[in-house]
């Protein structure tokens, strides 16, 4: 029997201990995707205890909780004691077993508190005073943590209003040896069926773009543009879409501006097929915007957002209440992404589906549009449509194993871009290592199965780019 998260924890040949102790264990971080505070960042924002680090601003720990009957004054309740909160977080978690919450907890404190123990209600008081006592230290301020965890580029998601002065800051800070990049998040923008639109529109897009009047389509694409262009000085090198379901419905400029028009002039509400032609123009426009700057425009579906709308109501939306949809999808996405083809702007773009049975049917999609379009450099752009890895709800082993075999089924594995941590707080770019530790056993029991040849320097090569040197040229970055 293994000892419980020893130095070969999912490793379970001797080829996939040698390609991640070897080639993965050291390698820096790209992540292109978290929901870190540039402004805490910018702040070195340093802790108080485990509670405020790991229970104030994660959805994933408060549905384990919930789902064990633990009451909400407990998961989410800010005046409730904060060792109390976390001693039932502690009460859960051994129960956890499979769920990646059990996995990444013990992940965290092992590497960065040196806590190799279970975490559980006879361990939680000796766990609470040592990782508290260490929280006081330098090294586990924000960017304590971050260099800890060898982050070289960060990616956050911002609102085309925000004026980013966190992250230029940080730029000009010699202090800071992490890049901490924008990435421009639309939700708001796409939201034209929400009652707040019209107030968005006008009163903060418009305003933060400098712009008077916005009654047409064309002014919508303007004072977006006038964003991009202000997030590209800052910065970003891509765009970030979340969608219920893929959209692709098409429509006449008068038409858009009708709809635009009478939205904002309150003089009706689009209707859901009118606001899937706002939708539509609206990717069509920032997939051209990508082209034409080498962004990456990222985009998720099939997310259904606040199902429990009575807990949604009363914590907001990111208080753990979402859920997967399970539309149809295909004709949509390829209708998409032919019409960009046909108009030569398509961009590079990862896809996302919330739901584990699409991957398949995006894979052989993504597949039919890999042309070898020139990059600014002149050379082919290598992994063009990249399925994104599995994330939310899939980024427990197996649905990290599932993406992986879909990629590697039908795209090429070497030009995966590998993890993102979507992370909600430092300690999660550990997930980097639990993708890793999976890529590196997924790849080795090939190899000792003898599908793939055993030979150290390409495989080597293979782990380092997956896990680093891809997303750094997919994205542009430069270190």
């Amino acid at each position: 029997m293994r000892s419980f998260m020893d130095q070969d924890f999912m490793l379970q040949t001797e080829t996939a201990k040698s390609l991640y102790h070897k080639y993965a264990e050291h390698l820096p971080i790209i992540d292109y995707h978290s929901h870190l505070s540039a402004k805490e960042i910018a702040e070195d924002r340093q802790y108080n205890n485990l509670t405020e680090a790991w229970l104030d601003n994660d959805p994933y720990k408060w549905r384990l909780m919930r789902t064990a009957g633990i009451e909400e004054k407990y998961i989410t309740g800010k005046n409730t004691d904060p060792y109390e909160r976390f001693l039932k977080f502690a009460e859960v978690l051994p129960r956890a077993a499979g769920n990646p919450v059990y996995h990444w907890s013990h992940l965290e404190l092992k590497r960065f508190f040196g806590e190799n123990g279970l975490l559980a209600p006879e361990t939680a008081q000796k766990i609470w005073d040592n990782c508290n006592e260490q929280l006081k230290g330098p090294g586990f301020s924000m960017r304590g943590v971050l260099t800890q965890a060898g982050v070289e580029v960060l990616c956050t998601t911002n609102d085309p209003t925000e004026d980013l002065r966190w992250h230029k800051k940080l730029s000009e800070d010699v202090d800071c040896s992490l890049q901490v990049l924008p990435t421009m998040r639309l939700d708001y923008v796409l939201r034209i069926e929400h009652p707040q639109w019209c107030n968005y529109i006008q009163h903060e897009l418009a305003v933060a773009a400098g712009a008077e009047d916005v009654a047409t389509m064309q002014d919508v694409r303007e004072i977006l543009k006038k964003r991009i262009n202000y997030f590209e000085k800052c910065g970003c090198r891509a765009a970030d879409i979340v969608l219920d379901n893929m959209y692709y419905a098409t429509a006449e400029e008068y038409e858009l501006d009708d709809i635009v028009g009478r939205t904002l002039g309150e003089r009706g509400n689009p209707d859901r097929h009118q606001a899937e032609q706002f939708k539509t123009a609206v990717l069509m426009f920032m997939a051209k915007e990508c082209a034409k700057r080498g962004w990456v425009m990222q985009v998720r579906f099939s997310a259904l957002r606040s199902v429990n709308s009575r807990m949604a109501d009363k914590l907001g939306i990111e208080a753990g209440c979402d859920g997967m949809g399970d539309h149809a999808f295909a004709e949509v996405l390829a209708g998409l992404l032919n019409d960009l083809n046909n108009r030569c702007i398509l961009p590079r773009m990862i896809i996302y589906s919330l739901n584990p049975a699409d991957q398949a049917v995006i894979g052989s999609i993504l597949g039919a549009f890999q042309e070898s379009i020139e990059n600014q450099e002149g050379e082919g752009i290598r992994g063009r449509l990249q399925q994104g890895t599995a994330c939310w709800f899939n980024d427990a082993k197996r649905g990290l194993e599932r993406q992986l075999i879909t990629v590697s089924s039908l795209s090429v594995l070497g030009e995966d871009i590998g993890m993102l941590a979507d992370a909600r707080n430092p300690f999660s770019l550990s997930r980097h290592e639990y993708y890793r530790r999976i890529l590196c056993n997924f790849i080795g029991n090939m190899v000792e199965n003898g599908e793939y040849l055993a030979d150290s320097g390409r495989l080597g090569q293979m782990v380092r780019d997956i896990c680093y040197a891809n997303a750094l040229r997919y994205f542009g970055f430069r270190i």
